[in-house]
């Protein structure tokens, strides 16, 4: 763990970022890109402290900038994300040209009282082409006390106009050992409940965090696997009529449905790694019954794209592709596992 930055796993973004502040190589606009829940909102924000901070050894975290960064309480910086709060559809899932208008108006002024104006952008790669195009007019001429932040899961969702007047950092995975290390010494989390939460997150700690408090987070997962493994030996009724029901989600519950997904995606890959004995890497301990007996059904070519089947179904609702046909499609792609699963361990 970096000792003033606070993270893990991103020891080489913040040397990048940490040797750019200190030359005064600042870019005025930075993409960071990487799954979620890697840490890429906390690095933003651990930057927007660094650049800053009044202190010597940026970012302290005690100044009163530093405190009112992390509290969302600074009027230099500004966070944008997709609307929840709204009956309109499109702006529950897009980043619009009337919230980008409003960062460009905000962007037109000098600092109210720090050296920066520092813009995060959530799901950066959710702007509309419209937005897109209209943030292109201030990336082009930023002023040197500006500096956008832009947060992505995918950096191709992003137009080459865009990403070609920023800084990429691409932000990775954090090892297990140090989740783990993070959940036990900063957050007190029992062993046992840390070992589990450090294998659950394969590598995203913003993951195992956020469910040491909400105890919903593993149980949502857990319904999740259950979920999946009761649609394998199911006929096809029972498969649309479960991607009709998910598919009713994606307008109020979008994130869930990709949670979702990605659960689904983890336990197939257990059912891999069953397959080619490799059971000491299992993630969903309380589902191994499940994808050991799944492992003796299938082939392994069958595993193998039912797991690129979930990945590709994500990426299409990704790109707002119709959620019913698209996860009917899944739903006709699952193997049939022939029979009743004993999944828990």
């Amino acid at each position: 763990m970096n000792s003033t930055w606070g993270l893990i796993g991103l020891d080489n973004p913040i040397k990048y970022l940490s040797r750019a502040i200190e030359n005064g190589e600042i870019f005025q606009a930075y993409i960071f890109n990487g799954p979620e829940h890697s840490g890429k909102h906390t690095l933003a924000l651990k930057f927007a402290q660094a650049l800053n901070c009044v202190e010597n050894n940026p970012p302290c975290g005690t100044c009163e900038s530093c405190r009112r960064i992390i509290e969302n309480l600074h009027p230099d910086i500004q966070i944008t994300e997709i609307a929840t709060d709204t009956a309109d559809i499109k702006a529950k899932t897009s980043i619009t040209v009337e919230q980008i208008r409003d960062i460009n108006h905000a962007a037109s002024l000098p600092p109210y009282e720090s050296q920066y104006r520092v813009f995060i952008i959530e799901q950066a790669e959710k702007m509309t082409i419209s937005a897109a195009n209209a943030f292109l007019k201030t990336l082009e001429e930023p002023a040197a006390h500006l500096v956008f932040i832009l947060i992505t899961t995918n950096l191709a969702g992003l137009p080459e106009t865009v990403r070609s007047r920023c800084q990429i950092l691409n932000i990775g995975l954090a090892k297990e050992h140090d989740i783990r290390d993070l959940l036990i010494q900063n957050h007190d989390t029992p062993t046992e409940q840390a070992d589990l939460l450090s294998r659950l997150c394969q590598g995203r700690a913003g993951w195992a965090v956020s469910a040491i408090d909400d105890i919903s987070i593993l149980q949502q997962r857990e319904s999740d696997l259950d979920a999946f493994v009761k649609l394998l030996p199911a006929d096809y009724k029972i498969r649309f009529d479960s991607a009709n029901q998910i598919a009713g989600l994606m307008a109020a519950k979008r994130e869930d449905v990709y949670s979702m997904l990605a659960s689904w995606g983890s336990f197939c890959r257990d059912i891999l790694l069953c397959k080619l004995n490799i059971t000491d890497s299992v993630v969903n301990l309380t589902h191994f019954n499940a994808a050991n007996y799944l492992a003796a059904q299938f082939e392994t070519d069958e595993v193998c794209h039912l797991l690129q089947s979930i990945v590709k179904t994500s990426k299409f609702l990704g790109l707002n592709a119709n959620p019913k046909l698209t996860l009917e499609s899944l739903m006709l792609e699952l193997p049939l596992s022939g029979g009743p699963i004993n999944h828990y361990a």
